[in-house]
């Protein structure tokens, strides 16, 4: 036994897991993976230190243990790094093996991780090596491609649930918006009716829609800085609606005093705050 090894009480102090959550995760999930000692006691490593810490943040932020363990054997394959095989299809130009890749993450996580642990960080590398000067659009705009039909099958069948009715768009200037799809996906789960409006929409014309509709809530999500600062300066228009802007480009400010509520964090925070609006 090395020094760095740990007690399963000393794994549960430093994770705050309790033990009989850790052996139930080793006895139903093989993760943590302990050896064992010459008295036959478990001991534990830095790996499962660090495994353990993240399993226990993603039960912490709502998911099911074994989501979050297929989440970890996902990233852990492939070389630790599960959006290799998808970043590399896509330069390749190879539409079947994107599909492929996408299938496997789509059925071993549910949306959110597989979005977060496979599809964005092979576009966040697409998009560091279009701004090094590599050829990488073609890649994006297929990768793109691929994701957003999976996404609107989700939308559709949101849409035949009932619920409050909410428009989910991006504002000017902005051209990405497979991140606000994939919110209107979660806040659907949350009980809202969501009709997805798409990228670089005027506020009045989704004000516009909204009122048609009867949506009492319009979100505006913003990843680039100036787009987001410019449409967060304007005043949202009037109507009965509630306007929320959200997404990387937002500023820091948690109320606008032009009436656009401003939200910060990731895509399943804003999600459950979004879904705590909904009327009862």
């Amino acid at each position: 036994m090395t020094t760095d090894q740990l007690s399963i009480g000393a794994l549960s102090r430093q994770t705050d897991v309790p033990v009989e959550t850790l052996r139930a995760w080793e006895r139903r999930y093989g993760v943590p993976t302990p050896q064992r000692s010459d008295g036959r006691h478990r001991r534990y490593g830095p790996d499962d230190l660090e495994r353990v810490r993240w399993l226990a943040r993603r039960v912490a932020d709502g998911e099911r243990i074994g989501q979050a363990v297929a989440a970890l054997n996902l990233v852990e394959g492939a070389g630790g790094e599960a959006h290799r095989q998808l970043l590399n299809a896509a330069r390749d130009g190879d539409v079947g093996r994107i599909e492929r890749e996408l299938d496997r993450a789509f059925e071993a996580l549910e949306i959110l991780p597989a979005l977060e642990l496979c599809v964005f960080p092979a576009l966040a590398e697409l998009g560091r090596r279009w701004a090094d000067g590599a050829e990488a659009i073609a890649a994006e705009h297929l990768l793109t491609a691929a994701v957003e039909p999976r996404l609107a099958t989700l939308l559709s069948a949101g849409r035949r649930r009932t619920g409050p009715e909410a428009v989910v768009f991006c504002g000017p200037g902005e051209r990405h918006a497979l991140g606000a799809m994939a919110l209107a996906v979660l806040i659907g789960d949350h009980g809202w009716r969501v009709t997805f409006l798409g990228a670089d929409l005027p506020p009045d014309e989704a004000a516009q829609l909204a009122r048609r509709i009867g949506a009492g809530l319009a979100i505006a999500v913003c990843t680039l800085d100036a787009p987001a600062a410019a449409l967060i300066a304007s005043h949202p228009p009037t109507g009965g609606v509630t306007w929320v802007a959200t997404g990387p480009g937002v500023a820091t400010n948690p109320e606008s005093p032009r009436g656009w509520r401003v939200l910060q964090g990731d895509l399943r925070r804003v999600a459950d705050f979004i879904g705590r609006l909904a009327p009862e």
